[in-house]
């Protein structure tokens, strides 16, 4: 998994970050939703994950401080810190 091959690299201190995550009920957020739909059809286990998805993904591979930032792309960039 991505979260754990950056966790093994990352330096403590460090910040991980991605986007593109649909809302928790995938109802909100149409780009994200949009670029999913793109993932499952042109790719054979493409998808696209919420926050709360990313969250459990990157403490259960040591970061912590998940969160948030508001940028002017479609959806939030998601941060984290390497413990």
């Amino acid at each position: 998994m991505y979260t754990e091959k950056a966790g093994g690299r990352k330096a403590e201190g460090r910040s991980q970050e991605t986007e593109e995550a649909p809302d928790e009920a995938r109802r909100e957020a149409t780009f994200p939703l949009i670029f999913a739909v793109n993932m499952l059809v042109n790719t054979e286990e493409g998808d696209t994950f919420t926050f709360g998805e990313y969250r459990k993904w990157l403490e259960e591979s040591g970061f912590r401080d998940v969160r948030t930032l508001e940028t002017p792309s479609p959806s939030p960039l998601i941060l984290a810190t390497k413990a």
